[in-house]
C-alpha cells in the first residue's frame, strides 16, 4: 500500500497573487457585462437601423404612389372634358336640316336678344361617318375633334383618344361612331372609326357600363398600330340613366417612369409597377418591362410574392433573382379606379444590410478596446489597493518566525492615525 506523501497540490489559481486573481475576477466578469450590453446595443442598433432603412424605402414606394394618382387624374380631367362635350348633345332636340340648337342667349350691350335668322334648311354632314346630322351633332363633332387632337398633341403619354358609343348614340340611323386618334393619327390629322363590334364585348366597355364609373385596365397589349402594351382610362358616358358610351384614353407605360427612384447609398434598388396580373407595367430594371413574374423571377420567388399580392396588403419580403442574388422586395397596393396595382422597391439584401454591417464592425472593436481598458485599469488599482495588505501579510510572516526586530526597521507601514504611529514608535 502506497503511503500518502503528505504534499498537497496547490492549483495554478491559488498560486496567482491576490491582485492578479482579483483582477483575472473582475476583467472576466467585465468582458461578460460588456459583451452582453454590447450585444444588446448591436442589436437594437440594428433594428432601429434596418426599421429606419425600410421606412425609407416606403416612404419612396409612397411617393411613387403620389405620382401615379397625378397621372390618373389628370386623364380623367381630360375624359371628363371629352365626355360633357359628347353629353351636351342630347339636351338639344334639333333635326338635320332644321333651324340649329341654340343654347345661348346672346345680348347687344341694350341687353337686346340677337337671334341669327334664316337658319332653317341649312344641312351638315359629319365627317366621321359621313352621315347627315343636326348642326347641334355637328358643333358637337368639331368640338370633340379638336379637344381628342389637343390632348394628343399637348401630351405625351397619351398612346391613344377614342369616343366609343353605342349604336344610335350620337345620332338615329349611325351605327357606328367610335372616333379614335393615335399619336400617328395626331401628327398627320387622321381619325380611325372603329365599328361597334370591335369593342362591344371587351372588357374595359363592360366593365364601364356595370360599375357607371372611372376605371383603369391592367396592361394590354394595343389593338392599335402604335402596338406594345397600354393601359387605359375608361370613363362611361350616362344621360338620364341610359349608357350611350365611353370616352378611352390609351397611356403609354413609359409614362410611369415617373415613379423611378434613386439613391446613392444603394446601386442596386430600382422601382417598379406591377399590375394585379402580376405584369410589370414598368420597372427600372428595363428587361422586366412587360413581362410576367413567372417570366423574370424563379418558379419559387414567383409564387412567393404572387402570394403576397393576393391578400392585398403592403409587404416586406426577401427572394431570389434569376441570378441567384438574394434581395429585399418591398411592395404596396394601391386601389386606383377599379383596379389593384403594385408599386414596389427592391434592392440587393447585401447591400440594403452594408450599413447594419458597417455599424457591427465598427461596434466590436470599440468593444474590445474598452474591455481591455477596464481591465488594464482595474489590474493596476486593485495591484496598488492590496500592498497595505501584503505588507501586513509579511508582518504576520515575521511574527510567525519570532523575528520582532527585523519586523520593527523594516517594514514601512502608513499609518494616518497619528496615536498609532506614536505606539508604533513606543514599540
Amino acid at each position: 500500500m502506497k503511503k500518502d506523501s503528505g504534499v498537497t497540490r496547490t492549483s495554478f489559481w491559488k498560486k496567482m497573487k491576490l491582485s492578479s486573481r482579483m483582477s483575472v475576477a473582475i476583467g472576466l466578469l467585465s468582458v461578460l457585462v460588456l459583451v452582453g450590453l454590447s450585444f444588446a446595443i448591436i442589436s437594437m442598433g440594428k433594428v432601429a437601423v434596418n426599421s429606419a432603412l425600410q421606412g425609407n424605402m416606403n416612404d419612396k414606394i409612397r411617393l411613387g404612389i403620389a405620382d401615379l394618382d397625378n397621372l390618373v387624374t389628370q386623364a380623367e380631367i381630360t375624359a371628363n372634358t371629352i365626355r360633357e362635350g359628347i353629353v351636351s348633345i342630347y339636351d338639344h332636340k334639333d333635326m338635320a336640316g332644321g333651324v340649329p340648337a341654340n343654347p345661348w342667349t346672346i345680348q347687344d350691350e341694350n341687353h337686346n336678344i340677337i337671334e341669327p335668322q334664316n337658319m332653317a334648311g341649312t344641312m351638315f354632314r359629319s365627317r366621321v361617318v359621313d352621315a347627315v346630322i343636326p348642326a347641334s351633332r355637328y358643333n358637337a363633332e368639331t368640338t370633340l375633334l379638336d379637344s381628342i387632337y389637343s390632348s394628343m398633341t399637348t401630351n405625351e403619354s397619351y398612346v391613344g383618344i377614342g369616343v366609343f358609343l353605342e349604336p344610335e348614340a350620337f345620332y338615329r340611323g349611325i351605327e357606328n361612331y367610335a372616333p379614335y386618334m393615335s399619336k400617328t393619327d395626331a401628327k398627320n390629322r387622321t381619325i380611325m372609326v372603329y365599328p361597334y363590334s370591335m369593342y362591344a364585348n371587351k372588357e374595359y366597355y363592360l366593365k364601364a357600363k356595370e360599375t357607371r364609373d372611372l376605371n383603369l385596365t391592367n396592361a394590354y397589349v394595343d389593338d392599335s398600330e402604335e402596338g406594345g402594351y397600354v393601359v387605359s382610362v375608361v370613363l362611361p358616358i350616362f344621360y338620364k340613366e341610359e349608357f350611350k358610351g365611353v370616352v378611352i384614353i390609351d397611356i403609354s407605360l413609359s409614362v410611369f417612369e415617373i415613379i423611378e427612384q434613386k439613391d446613392s447609398r444603394f446601386s442596386t434598388l430600382f422601382s417598379s409597377v406591377i399590375d394585379s396580373n402580376g405584369r410589370f407595367m414598368y420597372s427600372m430594371n428595363k428587361d422586366r418591362q412587360g413581362k410576367l413574374l413567372s417570366e423574370i423571377l424563379p418558379e419559387k420567388s414567383a409564387s412567393a410574392l404572387q402570394s403576397f399580392m393576393d391578400k392585398n396588403t403592403g409587404f416586406n419580403t426577401y427572394i431570389k433573382n434569376n441570378e441567384g442574388d438574394l434581395v429585399q422586395f418591398h411592395a404596396i397596393p394601391i386601389e386606383m379606379e377599379g383596379v389593384s396595382w403594385w408599386v414596389s422597391v427592391e434592392v440587393s439584401q447585401k447591400e440594403f444590410t452594408h450599413a447594419i454591417t458597417k455599424m457591427i464592425m465598427l461596434a466590436v472593436p470599440i468593444s474590445l478596446l474598452g474591455i481591455l481598458l477596464l481591465v488594464g485599469f482595474s489590474f493596476f488599482y486593485i495591484r496598488s489597493s492590496l500592498k497595505p495588505l501584503k505588507r501586513i501579510a509579511k508582518v504576520g510572516d515575521y511574527v510567525a518566525e519570532g523575528d520582532f526586530f527585523l519586523m520593527k526597521y523594516t517594514i514601512p507601514i502608513r499609518m494616518k492615525s497619528v496615536r498609532l504611529q506614536k505606539v508604533w514608535q513606543e514599540w
